[in-house]
């Protein structure tokens, strides 16, 4: 892909909040708990396949509409496959769905339109909370480039503080995100996530219940900032 297609996807990806939930579903210990069939399993990768051809063809015709096309297409997507586990596996699974997701993100998921809109919040107290969002995770990327920059570290020292740092950093934003919100969509936010699951993927797994212990898993080697995430996968996390 051209700088062109990848500015496209990635700012398609920003405002797929239906995908960024769903994208759960690629971890088996979340597709066993919210218990989809086998056959819903292969539907659902079927449409996501057909999704990836579609994309490809997107990208082969280059219109001037990229973005809007992609965008289309997520929805499309995003919005059968919501369908289909509703009428298939019932409504109990679309909201473990949700709930899962919550307890991954934490406190930062209230950040996706579809969270927000469960949890109560107006679209003025949404783009509100997303500019703390913001915010802390700029105090993250500062942590980070600063150790990084630390020259008389080696990089093994370096990924350690780094880690530590993040661990501490996030506990704290969680909290501080957390108590932005009126007790009553606090509440809510702890309602809807269900019961605590600790098959959670990624590296920051947590009860998401405000200052849940964070637990690290090994990992490659390479250091992670903000979100205990890389670059890549913090494409997709906006949920605008």
């Amino acid at each position: 892909m051209n700088r062109e297609m990848m500015e496209a996807l990635h700012e398609a990806m920003q405002n797929a909040c239906e995908k960024e939930i769903l994208d759960m579903l690629r971890f088996p210990p979340v597709l066993e708990e919210i218990q989809l069939s086998d056959e819903l399993q292969k539907d659902l990768q079927s449409m996501r396949i057909e999704a990836g051809k579609d994309l490809i063809e997107i990208f082969r015709e280059q219109q001037p509409d990229l973005k809007k096309q992609i965008e289309s297409l997520f929805k499309e997507l995003s919005s059968n496959a919501f369908k289909k586990i509703e009428e298939t596996a019932g409504e109990r699974a679309v909201d473990r769905l949700y709930g899962l997701y919550m307890q991954h993100r934490r406190a930062e998921s209230i950040r996706n339109r579809l969270v927000a809109k469960r949890v109560g919040l107006s679209d003025e107290e949404l783009k509100a909370f997303r500019k703390r969002v913001d915010a802390e995770r700029k105090k993250r990327e500062a942590a980070v480039e600063k150790i990084m920059g630390m020259p008389n570290l080696e990089f093994k020292e370096k990924r350690k503080r780094l880690e530590d740092q993040m661990r501490s950093m996030r506990e704290t934003a969680n909290e501080k995100l957390l108590q932005s919100l009126s007790q009553e969509h606090r509440d809510k936010f702890e309602e809807l996530q269900g019961t605590p699951f600790d098959k959670l993927p990624r590296r920051w797994q947590s009860s998401g219940r405000g200052g849940g212990r964070s637990e690290e898993r090994p990992d490659s080697g390479r250091p992670k900032s903000d979100s205990g995430s890389t670059g890549a996968e913090r494409k997709q996390d906006s949920g605008e």
